[in-house]
């Protein structure tokens, strides 16, 4: 006599789990996505901010109007360098933002010349020491402080007016230029 041994079946685990399981499961995929995108936003409002720049003091980098990212991280990881352009709290309106570049670094010379601004200790060119009506003027930029300018000289108001600039006030580095479309990309 042959014994006849039939293989046990598994139960189709999906067809007997009760519907309303994975209706759970589903209901609670938003929740899920809205918590991932709330935690990722707070972290990258941790790491990056955007500001629009008021005025033309930064023409033809950024002008009026424009939408840029500008990076916390940036220096907090890294040091401020002359060339960056930044977003600093206004030094005589800490409520207002305002946009400039670094020019002089702690222990810079500024040397002022005929309506020139220069940074160094090279000696001046003779036609700027011999100017009577527009005598030689320097500046030695303090510890902790920066020199900074606007783009378009002409119409800002900067360090020439407010004096150097402490490391607090500069809130970040400007990376990116998010509007308008037609010139969007990063800042140098």
């Amino acid at each position: 006599m042959i014994d006849l041994v039939r293989p046990i079946e598994a139960p189709d685990v999906a067809a007997t789990a009760p519907a309303r399981s994975r209706r759970g499961r589903r209901s609670l995929r938003p929740l899920c996505w809205f918590l991932a995108s709330l935690l990722l936003g707070l972290s990258l409002t941790r790491l990056f901010h955007v500001t629009v720049i008021f005025g033309d003091s930064m023409w033809p980098q950024v002008s009026d109007g424009d939408l840029v990212l500008v990076s916390i991280l940036a220096y907090r990881q890294g040091p401020i360098r002359a060339g960056d352009a930044v977003v600093l709290s206004h030094p005589e309106q800490p409520s207002m933002l305002v946009a400039k570049r670094v020019f002089g670094m702690p222990r810079d010379v500024i040397v002022f010349c005929r309506g020139n601004v220069s940074v160094g200790l090279a000696a001046p060119k003779s036609d700027c020491v011999s100017g009577v009506s527009d005598p030689l003027l320097s500046h030695v930029v303090a510890e902790e402080h920066y020199y900074l300018l606007g783009d378009n000289r002409d119409r800002s108001t900067d360090s020439r007016v407010w004096g150097d600039v402490h490391r607090r006030h500069i809130q970040g580095r400007i990376v990116f230029r998010l509007w308008p479309l037609t010139s969007f990309g990063p800042i140098a």
